[in-house]
C-alpha cells in the first residue's frame, strides 16, 4: 500500500509541475525538495485517521513500523512542509521501541489545551 501511495503521490506531483528538473521522479522526498527549490513553494498534508493501522491491524507490528517510517521519512525535519494536519483517535507517540513521530503538537477535541 505504501509503495502505491508514494507512486501515486508521484504522478499526481509530475504531472503537476512538468516543467520542473527532477533529480530521481522515482524518490517521493527527493521530488518534492525539487519541487520546493524550485518554487518556493512548501507544502501541506491532511492525513485523515492517521492511526488506522494501529486499530485495524494491531498484530501487524511491521506495518506499522513501515508506516512510521513512510512518515517520518516523508515528514520530519522537511523545509519542504508548512504543516501536516493529522486526525485520528490514537496519540502521535512513541509505539514500543520504536521512534515515532515527536514533532508534532498534540491537540484533543475533549480536553482544554
Amino acid at each position: 500500500m505504501l509503495n502505491l501511495l508514494k507512486k501515486s503521490l508521484l504522478w499526481d506531483l509530475v504531472g503537476e509541475y512538468p516543467d520542473l528538473r527532477y533529480f530521481d521522479e522515482t524518490n517521493l522526498t527527493r521530488t518534492m525538495q525539487d519541487i520546493y527549490n524550485q518554487t518556493m513553494i512548501p507544502f501541506v498534508f491532511i492525513i485523515d485517521e492517521w492511526d488506522c493501522i494501529f486499530r485495524e491491524y494491531k498484530s501487524e507490528s511491521d506495518a506499522q513500523k513501515m508506516y512510521l517510517d513512510f512518515l517520518r521519512d516523508l515528514l520530519k525535519d522537511k523545509g519542504y512542509i508548512a504543516l501536516c494536519y493529522m486526525t485520528g483517535i490514537l496519540p502521535i507517540k512513541k509505539y514500543g521501541t520504536h521512534s515515532a513521530l515527536n514533532m508534532f503538537d498534540e491537540i484533543s477535541m475533549t480536553r482544554a489545551p
